[in-house]
């Protein structure tokens, strides 16, 4: 057991021992004179004994029920009073009174205190009353109505509204997808491996000396994510270099440049079978390759007003004139 847990059976224990002192100083006291019972009709006889079973929900004690004006917070929950706090001492005490009259409550043996359970059970009673804090019915009523009224549950439920407009793809960036999976499929062709990276000078020390633009399949993967192809004119180009690298290098006839050249028959078909898509994707990314004149001129007035208006920014005195 840890520090807390003992100081909690140490406040426990005397609160207990301060219970056992009121009940014994209530006990002690002297009772009341009271005058010899008048005769009661028998129809009272039969309500008393009914309502010596009763318990009220409202205080906690018997003989009535909390509808009962008799009840002592009748009047709170006719008008809704307001928040009652817990139990003070007096009614602690007023409550402790109320204990079952029985003489064997508390039994010393020696060193040992023995209590009743009827004795803890009240006790327990006592204490779960005075934890209690009321709170009005119109309070709690008024919090749900705003919070019905004024807050929105389950955003989440409610589906977005979307845009019938939705956001254009890039052309290039979906030309560049079409020229990777294109380049990953010439990649796995068989006996091109010697065209996957770039020539090692170390074990090829007069490969750079004869040719003077080298090029691979791993540099031509780099300037397709880098989006530097902006038509297939510009991916054959570098393809085509690796054939003709090769044809110099190893001659027209030999292993290596056959095997480079089905290659390059391999990417002519792939074109061929994506004809139109990839002439829609180069007009939208070059409008000068348009059939349409008036797009082609139009994008060159647009490409005009961008450079002067960045002059003007920069605030270049020779853009005064067209201003």
């Amino acid at each position: 057991m840890d520090d807390q847990q003992k100081e909690e059976m140490r406040k426990e224990r005397r609160r207990i021992q301060e219970q056992l002192r009121r009940i014994k100083r209530n006990q002690e006291k002297p009772p009341p004179s009271t005058p010899p019972p008048k005769k009661k009709p028998k129809k009272e006889k039969e309500q008393l004994i009914k309502a010596s079973k009763m318990k009220c929900g409202a205080c906690g004690q018997i003989g009535h029920m909390r509808t009962n004006k008799e009840c002592p917070n009748y009047h709170l929950l006719r008008s809704g009073g307001g928040a009652s706090v817990a139990m003070t001492e007096e009614q602690e005490e007023e409550e402790e009174k109320n204990i079952p009259a029985d003489q064997n409550l508390i039994n010393v043996e020696g060193t040992k205190i023995i209590m009743s359970k009827t004795l803890l059970e009240h006790a327990e009673s006592i204490r779960r009353k005075s934890l209690v804090l009321k709170v009005p019915k119109q309070a709690v009523e008024t919090k749900k109505k705003k919070r019905v009224t004024h807050v929105v549950h389950c955003d989440y439920l409610k589906k977005p509204k979307q845009s019938a407009n939705r956001r254009r793809t890039d052309p290039l960036v979906t030309l560049s997808s079409i020229l990777e999976t294109i380049l990953n499929e010439l990649r796995n062709m068989p006996d091109i491996q010697l065209f996957l990276f770039p020539v090692n000078q170390k074990e090829v020390p007069d490969y750079y000396r004869i040719i003077k633009r080298p090029m691979d399949m791993q540099t031509m993967r780099e300037n397709v994510r880098q989006k530097k192809y902006r038509s297939r004119e510009d991916f054959l180009a570098d393809l085509n270099q690796i054939v003709e690298n090769s044809k110099l290098y190893n001659g027209a006839q030999h292993l290596l440049t056959l095997n480079a050249q089905a290659m390059l028959t391999q990417c002519f078909q792939r074109f061929a079978e994506k004809e139109q898509k990839l002439m829609r994707l180069e007009k939208a990314i070059n409008p000068l390759l348009d059939d349409n004149d008036q797009v082609a001129l139009s994008y060159i007035f647009e490409k005009i007003v961008t450079a002067m208006k960045a002059q003007e920014a920069v605030g270049s005195p020779e853009i005064w004139y067209f201003s």
